[in-house]
């Protein structure tokens, strides 16, 4: 896999509203974001009310993650690290006696999907798989997910087990925020500590029944119930145009399925959307006079760069509309990166966004200038009503 430097992003970056991909769909259930900004590219049923199976577990490890001290702690496992684990559940294959880190099974939890490392962490962390699922909660309460609840941490099709794709989405990126679960959420595959299991992605097998490597699935996290269908949670990276898109889908029929909606809808993205620059951060957009200092222009830059996040065939640079609030002189020394005004930038109709403009470099103040603008003037006109004056009395 290629690998993805990750940064904070100090772009402004509008979304223009996308109202239908030219993709044929296989989920039932699906919602697409633009992860740089956090909204929504193309979603389809995202509100519904579903059986999420084993997507439950972004949350269940991002629970026992923030409640885990160190990661390399290490625990002989034993009957009860496994006594709560489903019989229907997928398991990573940890055995009793075996001797693992706390790492190791968020990697158990997170790769191949395992109950039993699900088991084994709930118990050493919380003491029980019901503490555990409380937990939960409580984090998904905090994060004002109304349409959340978990009963059992794996995602098993219990009553009251339920979210929405679009919450599903919003605790990923929380997640995401989270070094620990980014790291273990983008590995495909991982050795345990004790050198005896190799633990895999679920999002391995798939691609390989299809022949693909996709490495611009830079990580994911599926499932499967029988009420859920085959569901899947992607983070994407577009490295063409930098752009990082989020995509949950749920209720396909079969493990390929929910893959190539990802792969179908990354490749149509590729192809025909990008983020369109209009300014950048200290662009130069205006000269404006100075009275009183040497320079006569000061140039103005922007204090942002702006992007649209549009289709390539749609974006047309007349639509742009540029509305600047700045004075026609500056009477005053001002130093560099001093607010000078405003820029509101318009694309059609839509505004996009309105910022500061900035000085680009110090103004210094100019004797002479002062001289010329100011005393000069004056004692012109004050010669001029001596003269009157005298006139007058003469």
């Amino acid at each position: 896999m290629k690998k993805i430097l990750w940064f904070v992003i100090c772009t402004f970056l509008f979304l223009m509203p996308i109202s239908a991909l030219e993709v044929e769909f296989n989920s039932e259930n699906i919602i697409i974001y633009n992860y740089d900004i956090n909204e929504v590219v193309y979603e389809k049923d995202s509100d519904e009310v579903i059986s999420i199976a084993s997507m439950t577990k972004i949350m269940t490890a991002l629970v026992l993650i923030e409640n885990i001290n160190d990661l390399d702690t290490k625990v002989v496992l034993n009957q009860n690290h496994f006594r709560g684990v489903n019989p229907s559940a997928s398991v990573a294959g940890f055995r009793k006696g075996q001797k693992v880190t706390y790492r190791d099974l968020l990697h158990g939890i997170l790769l191949p999907s395992g109950a039993d490392a699900v088991s084994a962490l709930a118990v050493e962390v919380f003491g029980s798989n019901e503490r555990l699922v409380e937990k939960m909660n409580e984090r998904v309460k905090g994060l004002g997910l109304t349409h959340t609840n978990f009963i059992n941490p794996v995602g098993l099709d219990d009553e009251g087990h339920y979210s929405t794709l679009r919450e599903v989405s919003i605790f990923l990126m929380e997640a995401l925020k989270n070094d620990t679960f980014k790291k273990i959420f983008t590995t495909r595959k991982y050795l345990t500590s004790d050198k005896s299991l190799t633990l895999y992605s679920t999002i391995v097998a798939p691609l390989d029944v299809i022949n693909k490597d996709a490495d611009y699935i830079i990580g994911s996290k599926t499932g499967y119930t029988t009420d859920a269908g085959r569901c899947l949670s992607t983070l994407l990276y577009d490295d063409e145009h930098n752009i990082y898109y989020l995509m949950v889908t749920a209720h396909a029929k079969n493990k390929v399925e929910p893959v190539m909606d990802v792969i179908n809808t990354y490749e149509y993205l590729v192809g025909n959307y990008s983020n369109h620059t209009i300014v950048k951060n200290g662009d130069v957009v205006k000269s404006i006079k100075t009275k009183y200092a040497k320079e006569k222009e000061v140039d103005v830059v922007v204090s942002d760069t702006v992007e649209i996040f549009l289709k390539n065939s749609e974006f047309d640079k007349s639509k742009l509309v540029f509305n600047y609030e700045i004075p026609e002189e500056l009477n005053k020394i001002m130093k560099q990166d001093s607010k000078i005004g405003t820029l509101t930038i318009f694309y059609g109709d839509e505004k996009i966004k309105t910022m500061d403009l900035l000085l680009a470099e110090d103004m210094n103040f100019s004797f002479g200038r002062f001289i010329f603008k100011t005393i000069l003037p004056l004692s012109l006109l004050a010669i001029i009503c001596v003269l009157i004056f005298k006139k007058k009395h003469s």
